[in-house]
């Protein structure tokens, strides 16, 4: 009996050290330097303080955002044009770095670089969709926000284009779950 109850107790110790010794999930705050709700001051100032600004007003609703796009950035020695979008309240949302410019091939290619990297850092997608023209769509969920990888093309693949985004976790999708 005596026995049978360290045997017991040591599993459970095993057990729990096993548990909490395991690493978190990865999760997002932001890229780069922009984190999760900052202003358009404070981003506008972490890159240079050279974005351009662009407010957008929607007709069905009274909210609007605001996108500053930055210079052309080099990420795996291709170019990437930065937009940082801002809610109605001024803060950070979402971050999508935009590739064109590039031959079809030369798109595919920084896909598969940019997705190879990613599950490098992340891991594996959570879901992924094929869709007409051959545009993929990779998805990375975490708490705090969402990587979405996108490649998309013209049906004779003579222009492709692909678009990284990071974004805030929906809290109102959140709170029905």
């Amino acid at each position: 009996m005596r026995y049978s109850i360290l045997i017991l107790i040591s599993c459970f110790v095993f057990s729990s050290v096993k548990i909490f010794s395991q690493s978190s999930p990865p999760d997002i705050d932001g890229w780069n330097k922009a984190k999760w709700g900052m202003s358009e001051k404070q981003i506008d100032s972490l890159f240079g303080g050279n974005l351009k600004k662009v407010t957008l007003q929607y007709k069905s609703k009274s909210a609007q955002t605001v996108h500053l796009t930055g210079s052309p950035m080099m990420i795996f020695n291709y170019e990437f044009i930065p937009t940082f979008i801002f809610d109605s309240t001024g803060h950070l949302t979402a971050i999508n770095l935009h590739a064109s410019n590039e031959s079809s091939v030369a798109v595919q290619d920084i896909f598969n670089l940019v997705k190879n990297e990613l599950i490098r850092k992340y891991g594996v997608p959570s879901s992924s969709s094929k869709s007409f023209y051959n545009s993929k769509s990779l998805n990375w969920i975490f708490k705090s926000g969402n990587i979405v990888l996108n490649l998309m093309g013209t049906p004779d693949r003579s222009i492709a284009w692909l678009d990284v985004r990071y974004q805030i976790a929906d809290k109102k999708l959140d709170d029905k779950l």
